[in-house]
């Protein structure tokens, strides 16, 4: 990899890229990469957003970066460039003074409008901070062959914002799907815009490196509408707490006061898990659903169990990070693969599933819940 200037000032502005996509493109996979390549002198940092309330991709990056000098903090709750505009700031503030970074890689939600966040990132404040390098979209061409995707409003806009579109995972294309992006690409008025392929996220730090072309990323491609938050009312993240819970609770660093849900016909473990807190939050944002789960630290996974529940789960994403009686585990998993990790640490289990309406008419949160306790760890078995 190239090396990049290996001193920043205090007055420097922090050269940053926005490392944006749709739902498992493989953003997180393409930091990875980026991490473990690296100049070794310098600080990188990472700004992860998700689009449920728990993080877990952050828990991803800096558990197999495996490098040193590397910063990763997570804005969880929302796209960065909205309802969790106020937590954006701060984090990146943050970020920004403790890591005293060389570079900042930005990753949006695969849900997020990232013009938004770099309307953040321009604004005149941050500009002594930050230089707004190459924005890099990243897309799975195979997806094109999917109506339902190709048709959403969001997958222009994270394509035309791009300064180069990555077409990430060729190693799973059929013959033709190269050509999907292409067309696709051509038939929006966006063929002047470089692209690469690529496999396993394997992004070249030349691939990323210098400006952006800030009129184009400001007013992208030809036929764009402007994201109007009075107008878009799916990009309101709406969440839905569900309080058909009996009242135990437990204190984790943020996540005090959690409610918890009754179980009957249970096992021993498995109904003290009312005692120990489970609390599911629902999220909504362009035609997608978020449930997320959260467990008290005094529950253990059975490992096995879990994994082989999860991977009958035909669902959009699935990520989710378990204490278990191993070790902590992470689980990323998407509708055609499955991956795990391991996490140094959690302050307690959590999952976020990510699916359409069509794709949880197959499984109803409450389904998922039973399933999710039957894989707890029997203490008295």
């Amino acid at each position: 990899m190239q090396q990049s200037s290996s001193s920043v000032s205090s007055s420097s502005p922090v050269p940053t890229n926005i490392i944006t996509g749709f739902l498992g493109a493989g953003k997180s996979t393409a930091i990875i990469h980026l991490l473990q390549n690296k100049p070794p002198q310098e600080r990188w940092a990472v700004l992860v957003n998700e689009f449920g309330e728990i993080g877990v991709d952050a828990d991803f990056i800096a558990s197999q970066h495996q490098v040193q000098n590397v910063y990763v903090k997570e804005v969880a709750g929302g796209c960065m460039g909205c309802s969790a505009n106020l937590a954006m700031h701060i984090s990146l503030n943050q970020l920004i003074a403790e890591a005293k970074p060389h570079r900042l890689l930005i990753e949006p939600t695969g849900l997020g409008h990232p013009q938004e966040v770099i309307s953040v990132l321009l604004e005149p404040h941050y500009q002594p901070v930050i230089e707004l390098h190459k924005v890099i979209t990243l897309v799975d061409a195979s997806m094109f062959n999917q109506s339902d995707r190709v048709n959403l409003p969001l997958i222009y806009q994270q394509l035309a914002i791009a300064d180069l579109v990555i077409g990430n995972k060729k190693d799973q294309y059929k013959d033709g799907d190269m050509k999907l992006l292409r067309d696709y690409l051509s038939q929006h008025k966006l063929s002047s815009t470089p692209y690469r392929f690529t496999e396993f996220g394997e992004i070249q730090f030349d691939w990323i490196n210098g400006k952006t072309d800030v009129a184009h990323v400001i007013n992208p491609g030809t036929g764009n509408k402007e994201h109007d938050h009075d107008n878009h009312r799916q990009h309101e993240h709406q969440h839905h707490d569900h309080h058909s819970h009996s009242h135990a609770s437990y204190d984790t660093p943020g996540h005090a006061d959690q409610e918890a849900s009754p179980y009957t016909g249970q096992s021993q473990a498995q109904s003290q898990a009312q005692s120990r807190a489970h609390q599911t939050r629902v999220y909504e944002s362009e035609g997608y659903q978020a449930i997320t789960h959260r467990f008290s630290p005094n529950i253990t996974f059975d490992a096995s169990k879990l994994l082989k529940l999860i991977a009958q789960w035909k669902l959009e994403r699935i990520k989710g990070v378990f204490i278990t009686s191993d070790n902590i585990l992470g689980i990323n998993a998407t509708l055609h693969a499955m991956s795990t990790f391991e996490v140094d640490d959690c302050a307690d289990s959590h999952l976020d599933m990510i699916a359409t309406p069509e794709q949880w008419q197959c499984l109803d949160p409450q389904t998922i819940e039973s399933a999710l306790l039957g894989c707890l760890i029997d203490e008295e078995g």
